[in-house]
């Protein structure tokens, strides 16, 4: 048998111990060593890392953008001020002188100095003229005729003519006054050198009936089949053509439309020696 080992000596406790340190409450209050990460939780740090460091490098590079168009900007503006300012055409101002005057200038400049002036001309005398009064113009006495004064000679009409029995195809009951007065109008015709009058339609009377407000009667000589100038009457009702014939129609005419006005058709040449004849 091994004799029985003896009991520990007691220890002294001291503060530089490092066995006899403080309990493990106070162990737990120490802060702790810095945690060791792991292989992902590192890349993602570095990852974070990176992208705020790119970042920051995208926010330097915006701003030297920014800066560098705002100096090209300012460059380009003061280049196209300059230029304009000196592409202004430059106005000159000068003094407009007389031909006279730029010619001596001319003829100085070629000599080396001023010219000399012309000699004074003196104008010659003219003899006196004898002052004749001038004729005045005595106004003519009351009994003295005045002179007509002379006018352009007007055309002279040779002969007469009437209006030909074909414009009669061209009227129609109903149509408009101012129409028929347009087919029956006074024109002068040149026929074989000579200025020919054909005669137009004439406005005659007016009056009423028991159709219209108004009734107007109009007249115009037509050269027919029967006779040159035969007198052809054309009545109106409010404006439009009602009915039209010769003079020996109108009696006719006026029982039939009930026609209350003061108008005789009266017999031209034509009408009477037709009459004779008959």
């Amino acid at each position: 048998m091994t004799p029985a080992e003896p009991p520990p000596e007691p220890v002294e406790r001291t503060a530089d111990s490092p066995a006899l340190a403080d309990p493990p409450a106070a162990v737990a209050d120490r802060p702790s060593e810095q945690p060791v990460l792991s292989e992902e939780e590192a890349a993602l740090v570095l990852h974070y890392l990176a992208h705020g460091r790119a970042r920051r490098e995208r926010r330097r590079r915006q701003l030297r953008i920014a800066v560098g168009a705002l100096v090209v900007g300012a460059c380009l503006l003061t280049a196209g001020l300059f230029w304009s300012r000196h592409q202004r055409p430059t106005i000159a101002t000068g003094i407009i002188e007389p031909p006279a005057m730029k010619a001596q200038q001319s003829m100085e400049s070629r000599a080396g100095g001023p010219a000399p002036s012309p000699p004074a001309v003196t104008p010659p005398v003219s003899p006196p003229v004898a002052l004749t009064p001038a004729p005045t113009t005595r106004p003519p006495s009351p009994g003295t005729p005045t002179p007509p004064k002379a006018t352009a000679p007007a055309p002279r009409v040779t002969d007469v003519r009437y209006q030909p029995s074909e414009r009669l195809n061209s009227v129609h009951a109903g149509d408009a006054k101012e129409t028929v007065f347009e087919v029956f109008g006074t024109r002068f015709e040149r026929r074989r050198g000579s200025l020919v009058r054909v005669e137009g339609m004439r406005l005659r009377a007016s009056g009423r009936s028991a159709q219209h407000a108004q009734v107007e009667v109009a007249e115009v000589p037509i050269k027919d089949a029967v006779a040159a100038g035969r007198l052809y009457w054309f009545l109106f009702g409010d404006g439009r053509l009602i009915a039209w014939g010769r003079a020996e129609d109108w009696p006719v005419a006026t029982a039939r439309y009930q026609v209350e006005i003061e108008y005789q058709p009266a017999p031209t040449p034509a009408d009477r020696r037709n009459a004779d004849h008959s």
